[in-house]
């Protein structure tokens, strides 16, 4: 109780829109999200009030205009992922509004904070059953977002996020219903696989997650013959150069000879 006792009750002066400069708001945000990444136990006490001040600043800002600092986008993003990281029961009944409120998010937001929105989304339902989510409701708030802003340059790390998501995903005994997604975007899905290869250390990608990378590309690929011939397209072709070229398939060779 140490956090919500002395620290909680102190840093909510810091979130009061009217009273506060968004770079400080930003701040204290980033500061509560760390803090809680490292503290779940206090997440499920706090969940809920975070997720009101959150409301409370996204709603009454000091003037209609947009957020100049998008660093508090993107902290409001990563607290909410934070939140679903560490009270994972607790934040499914705010899944909905919280997948709402991420998407709502994403046509305002440059790089940075889109980067935290996308990982934000892939932690909300990454926390969840799979199994559980309507497949339009999957597509249109989650898969689709995710697919089309891949891969998250602005904050690489983030990627592992993604790539949890997705291999999740094709793992499951519903990927059928959304293989049409991975096959219309099979260029995203090379770009994402190439950006991360190629930046395997600032994205915090080893060996063994490339392996696995590999192992869910050879699951779409059998699973989807539209998309073995379209991603089989693009290995052949979408390089910027031969060193790129080769780093790739020193990882990815023989992907698609079964």
């Amino acid at each position: 109780m140490i956090f919500e006792d002395l620290y909680f009750n102190e840093l909510k002066n810091y979130l009061e829109p009217k009273k506060n400069s968004e770079e400080n708001i930003a701040i204290v945000l980033g500061c509560i999200a760390d803090s809680l990444l490292n503290c779940q136990v206090s997440a499920k006490i706090l969940s809920q009030d975070l997720l009101a001040i959150i409301e409370l600043n996204l709603t009454q800002k000091k003037s209609s205009k947009k957020y100049k600092d998008e660093e508090v986008l993107k902290n409001v993003a990563y607290l909410i992922g934070v939140l679903f990281i560490a009270d994972v029961q607790g934040m499914q009944v705010y899944l909905e509004a919280c997948l709402v409120l991420l998407n709502n998010l994403l046509p305002n937001s440059a790089d940075a904070a889109k980067d935290n929105i996308i990982a934000a989304i892939a932690k909300a339902a990454n926390s969840q059953n799979l199994k559980n989510f309507e497949k339009n409701y999957f597509l249109q708030k989650i898969l689709e977002p995710i697919l089309t802003n891949i891969p998250l340059k602005a904050d690489p790390r983030l990627n592992a996020n993604v790539f949890s998501l997705l291999e999740n995903l094709v793992n499951n005994q519903n990927l059928q219903y959304y293989l049409d997604s991975f096959v219309i975007n099979s260029d995203k899905v090379f770009g994402f696989v190439k950006f991360v290869t190629l930046n395997d250390f600032v994205c915090g990608i080893d060996k063994v997650v490339l392996g696995r990378i590999k192992n869910m590309l050879e699951k779409l690929s059998n699973e989807s013959p539209a998309f073995r011939e379209s991603f089989g397209q693009l290995i052949e072709k979408g390089y910027a150069n031969e060193d790129e070229r080769n780093k790739f398939n020193s990882v990815f060779s023989n992907l698609l000879d079964n």
